[in-house]
C-alpha cells in the first residue's frame, strides 16, 4: 500500500471515528437533557406551593392516623363483634356544672350519678350489615335514661325513653355500604382526611400564596429559612370551605363516607362569620433551600392580639410551641419510642411544669399527665388493659380514666372524677332487637322537636331530682 492510500485511509478512519464519538456525545447530551428537564418538571411540580402545602398537611395527617390507629392484629374481630361493658361513674365537686345550677343541684347531680349503674352494649354485624347500641343508666332499679340505636335494612332509628314509646325513623343509613373486610372504617377516616387536604390545598388561589426568605427561631435556634404562607380572613376561609364542600359533593365514594358519618354533614351551609370582621389566620411553613421543612406556624390575629402555634419538627423530638403577642406561653417537647410518647411542658422560663406519657399498644393504651398553671394543678390518668386474649376470638378490656383539679394555694380538691369501664368482647353478633312499631322524624310537632333539641339538658336535670330506694 502507497503513502497516499495509507494517509487516505487514516483520514477515512479518522472520520468515521469522530463522526460516531460526535453522535454518541449528542445522544448522551439529549438524553441528559431530557433526563434534567423531566426531573425539573417533576422537582418544580412538587415543589409548587399548593403541592408543598398538600403534601405536608398529609404528612401531618399520616403521622396522627398512625398514633391513634395502630395495627390490632390478635384483637382484631373484623367487622362482626359484641361490647358489653358495665360502666362505674364517681365525682365530687365544689364547682357546678355551669352558672345556671345552684350548688345543691351540682350536689345532688354528683350523688345520683355517683349512685348510678350504667350499661353499654354495642353490637356490630358486618355480615348481615346491622348495628345496634345501647345506653342504659338506672339509680335504685329507676331507669334515669335508656337510648337506643338501630341500623336495620339501611334505615337508621332511634329510640329514648320519657319520649317516645315507638322508634323514631331517621331515614337512610348507608353506613355498610362502604365497609368490607378490608375497608375499615379507620381506613376510611384516613381517606376522608386525605381527599378533604387535596380539595383544600387545590382551591387556594396560587396568586394568594406568600413567599420569603426569613430569619426564624427553630426552638432556641436561629436559622435562616424559606417562609411559604396562605393569609386567611372571613371571606376567603368561608369562600374556599364552601368550594371543598362542592367538590365533595361530586366525589361520590367520599361523599358515600361521609353520609355514612352523617347523613346531614354535606347538606349544613357554613355560616357567613367563620371569622369575625378583624380576625384571621395564616397557616406557613418554613423549609430550607432543599424544601425540607423546619417549621410548620399557625398564626391568629385579631386587632392587637396574637397567638401563634408552631410545630418544629427535629431529629429526636419535636417542640410545639404556644406564644401570646411575641411573649412564650408555653413549649410541649415530644419524644417518641417504639409505641411511647413522653411530653415534656415548659412554661415561659424553660422550667418544667408538667409531663405526659403516652403508650398505645394492642394490649395496652396509657396516657398519664399532670400540668399546672397559676394556683391549680391539673392530674389525668388513662389506663387500658386487656386480659382474657383469645385471639381474633374474645377479650376482656379495662378502662380507668381518673381527673383531678387541686388548689395548689388551699389543696382543695376542687374536682375529682372517677370511671371504670369493665368490658367483655366477643365475636358474637347477633342482635335479637326488633324494631316494629316506628313513627317517622317529619312527623313530630314542634314541641317534640324542641324537646329533641335540648335533650342533653333535660338529661342533665334527670340527675337533679333527688331519689330514693324503690
Amino acid at each position: 500500500m502507497n503513502q497516499s492510500n495509507v494517509v487516505e485511509e487514516m483520514s477515512i478512519n479518522g472520520k468515521n471515528t469522530r463522526s460516531k464519538k460526535e453522535l454518541f456525545i449528542i445522544v448522551l447530551f439529549l438524553v441528559l437533557a431530557i433526563i434534567l428537564i423531566t426531573l425539573g418538571i417533576t422537582i418544580y411540580n412538587k415543589t409548587t406551593p399548593k403541592n408543598i402545602f398538600n403534601s405536608n398537611l398529609k404528612h401531618l395527617n399520616k403521622q396522627l392516623y398512625e398514633t391513634l390507629f395502630i395495627e390490632r392484629d390478635k384483637t382484631n374481630l373484623s367487622g362482626n363483634y359484641r361490647i358489653d361493658s358495665d360502666i362505674k361513674i364517681n365525682i365530687s365537686s365544689t364547682e357546678p356544672i355551669s352558672e345556671e345550677y345552684t350548688i345543691d343541684q351540682n350536689n345532688i347531680f354528683n350523688t345520683n350519678i355517683s349512685n348510678s349503674t350504667n350499661k353499654f352494649t354495642y353490637i356490630h354485624s358486618l355480615d348481615n350489615k346491622k348495628l345496634y347500641f345501647n345506653y342504659n343508666s338506672s339509680i335504685n332499679e329507676n331507669n334515669i335514661f335508656d337510648y337506643k340505636y338501630i341500623i336495620d335494612n339501611s334505615t337508621n332509628y332511634r329510640y329514648l325513653n320519657n319520649f317516645k314509646d315507638e322508634y323514631i325513623n331517621y331515614g337512610n343509613a348507608n353506613y355498610f355500604e362502604t365497609l368490607s373486610s378490608n375497608n375499615t372504617n379507620s381506613n376510611n377516616y384516613k381517606y376522608i382526611g386525605n381527599k378533604f387536604i387535596d380539595y383544600f390545598t387545590s382551591n387556594l388561589d396560587k396568586e394568594k400564596f406568600n413567599q420569603e426568605k426569613v430569619t426564624t427561631y427553630l426552638d432556641n435556634d436561629q436559622k435562616s429559612l424559606n417562609k411559604l404562607s396562605y393569609y386567611f380572613n372571613n371571606k376567603e376561609l368561608t369562600t374556599i370551605l364552601n368550594k371543598v364542600k362542592k367538590d365533595l359533593e361530586k366525589d361520590e365514594e367520599t361523599k358515600a363516607l361521609l353520609n355514612n358519618l352523617n347523613a346531614n354533614i354535606l347538606g349544613y351551609n357554613l355560616e357567613k362569620d367563620l371569622l369575625k370582621k378583624k380576625e384571621s389566620i395564616t397557616l406557613s411553613i418554613y423549609s430550607d433551600m432543599f424544601y425540607k421543612v423546619k417549621k410548620y406556624e399557625l398564626t391568629y390575629q385579631n386587632e392587637n392580639y396574637e397567638k401563634i402555634y408552631s410545630v418544629v419538627p427535629k431529629e429526636n423530638e419535636t417542640v410545639i410551641s404556644i406564644i401570646e403577642n411575641t411573649k412564650l406561653l408555653r413549649k410541649y417537647r415530644i419524644t417518641k419510642k417504639d409505641n411511647k410518647y413522653n411530653i415534656v411542658i415548659e412554661n415561659t422560663k424553660g422550667v418544667n411544669e408538667g409531663t405526659i406519657e403516652f403508650i398505645n399498644n394492642e394490649k395496652e393504651t396509657s396516657l398519664v399527665g399532670s400540668t399546672q398553671s397559676n394556683d391549680e394543678k391539673y392530674d389525668i390518668t388513662l389506663d387500658r388493659k386487656i386480659t382474657n386474649l383469645k385471639a381474633n376470638k374474645s377479650y376482656d378490656s379495662t378502662i380507668t380514666l381518673s381527673y383531678q383539679k387541686t388548689n395548689t394555694q388551699t389543696t382543695e380538691k376542687e374536682k375529682n372524677i372517677f370511671i371504670t369501664i369493665n368490658s367483655n368482647i366477643t365475636s358474637n353478633s347477633k342482635i335479637n332487637e326488633e324494631v316494629n312499631n316506628t313513627i317517622l322524624l317529619s312527623t313530630l310537632n314542634e314541641e317534640e322537636k324542641n324537646k329533641l333539641d335540648n335533650i342533653t339538658k333535660e338529661l342533665i336535670e334527670r340527675y337533679m331530682v333527688v331519689i330514693t330506694d324503690g
